[in-house]
């Protein structure tokens, strides 16, 4: 029994180094059961053991009648600041970008009126894009900002935009309070298709109110793949 263990520990270690180190790079396969057995000279229960713990740390995935693969890197992202997407995606060498599915202006409705704690009828921005990562989709996300504070906007607004430098830059905006609420939540079947999830994917929820001087100027609901994020909240006691 001592020995199964040992070995469980060295295959899962070794494995674990060999993905770590990108020996083996992400959605890389991985050697079969029948493989990893000849070449750690174990038995597949210990192969199934090693196997088991690297999946439940996300760092690798299966499909069934295909194989097993090396995960994406989960991005770690600080809460406890306002950075932007292209920031926080660039700091770990990966490549962002978006895809603007409608930019529209469109009138509060009962819902932002209470969200935004704007008048109905108010006129809002409304942004509605896809995020990637190295081209695969991880965020889809309604952006909705007050018209009369950030007039003229449609004239900014492009693909691979840095959203908030263009607010910062061009507006002036100096968000002075900010909250956001997390939920996780499976998938339905639209974001699935967006965001190329699976059947029972999981995902996160995220809204994000921010404000200028106790006034809402932005409201925010992200669908983020639960599979590529990880959120780091800090606290300075």
């Amino acid at each position: 029994m001592i020995e199964k263990r040992i070995m469980y520990i060295e295959v899962y270690e070794d494995l674990k180094k060999i993905i770590k180190d990108e020996i083996l790079k992400e959605n890389e396969k991985l050697m079969t059961e029948e493989e990893l057995c000849k070449n750690y000279k174990v038995s597949r229960i210990t192969i199934r053991r090693a196997l088991k713990e690297l999946e439940e740390e996300g760092l690798i995935f299966k499909i069934r009648g295909k194989g097993t693969f090396v995960s994406p890197k989960i991005i770690e992202q600080n809460r406890t600041e306002l950075s932007g997407f292209y920031d926080e995606i660039k700091k770990i060498g990966k490549n962002p970008s978006s895809k603007i599915i409608s930019f529209n202006k469109i009138i509060c409705d009962e819902y932002l009126s209470k969200k935004m704690n704007k008048s109905k009828n108010e006129k809002i921005y409304e942004i509605i894009w896809i995020r990637y990562i190295d081209d695969d989709p991880v965020i889809y996300e309604k952006i909705y900002l007050p018209e009369k504070r950030f007039l003229g906007l449609e004239k900014f607004i492009s693909e691979n935009i840095n959203l908030y430098d263009i607010l910062r830059k061009k507006f002036f905006f100096k968000p002075t309070k900010g909250k956001e609420n997390f939920l996780s939540c499976p998938l339905n079947k639209e974001e699935r298709r967006i965001l190329n999830g699976k059947n029972n994917s999981l995902g996160m929820k995220i809204e994000k109110i921010l404000l200028e001087k106790d006034v809402v100027i932005e409201y925010t609901l992200s669908i983020v793949r639960g599979d590529r994020f990880r959120y780091k909240i800090e606290y300075n006691l």
